[in-house]
């Protein structure tokens, strides 16, 4: 049968939400790497890092450069899912979020989705489960809603320039999609068991790749549904 493969396609709305506020989580952990790999690069090192020796200039550019890739990463990721629900919500409007409660499946995401805010908000007031040295609270909130104004004006840009998301489609079923998801979170927990249990210097090089490769994967799972799969709208509004 054929599929539909937009990974990040619309399916469960509440699965959207909590996707967004694990995302959340993630930038925060960026925003701290960030902060490590700009004070390597001002100091020759860091605390936080008990591996990495600065050898020259070379190493003070690339350092700050790699923590910024990350930052990157996160607010491209952000604007994905954003246009995502945006597109969802224009075409199934607001009500969907509480008719779509109806399912059991939903109830849990909405569960989720306030477990992931929660732990956004206990990341700020300074419970943070990851190697770190304090950021201000205030810089952590600035920087969220800078990311999010960012991702926002990315989301407009797309829609004015009316760009379109390509549709790829395959034969994978879903045994397939069940190794890719299988797969794609024990690489993710491999890179992260490296950084957390053999190598804590190395949290923000390997514990990074793990952590986002578990939060892409967690984002695709939590786009889905359980439920009735939606008729996809293939007018030509519906894809911008």
């Amino acid at each position: 049968m054929m599929q539909d493969t937009d990974v990040y396609r619309v399916h469960s709305p509440w699965g959207a939400i909590a996707a967004f506020f694990l995302l959340q989580c993630f930038g925060f952990v960026a925003l701290q790497g960030f902060r490590m790999f700009v004070s390597i690069a001002a100091h020759g090192s860091d605390q936080l890092n008990t591996i990495f020796v600065v050898q020259g200039w070379e190493d003070r550019v690339l350092m700050p450069l790699w923590g910024l890739l990350w930052i990157f990463a996160f607010v491209v990721f952000q604007c994905v899912v954003l246009h995502r629900i945006a597109n969802y919500l224009r075409g199934e409007g607001i009500r969907a979020l509480f008719a779509a409660l109806r399912m059991p499946s939903e109830a849990l995401k909405l569960a989720l989705a306030l477990l992931f805010a929660f732990g956004y908000v206990w990341f700020l007031s300074g419970h943070y489960p990851f190697p770190s040295r304090p950021i201000s609270a205030w810089i952590s909130t600035a920087f969220g809603v800078f990311s999010w104004g960012v991702s926002a004006l990315l989301v407009w840009f797309i829609r004015k320039a009316k760009i379109t998301a390509t549709q790829q489609r395959t034969q994978t079923g879903r045994a397939g999609t069940i190794f890719g998801f299988l797969f794609g979170f024990l690489t993710g927990a491999f890179f992260l068991v490296v950084a957390l249990f053999l190598e804590p210097g190395l949290f923000y090089f390997h514990g990074m790749l793990g952590l986002f490769c578990i939060t892409m994967f967690a984002c695709q799972l939590l786009f889905l549904s359980n439920g009735k799969a939606r008729v996809p709208d293939t007018r030509p509004e519906a894809t911008r």
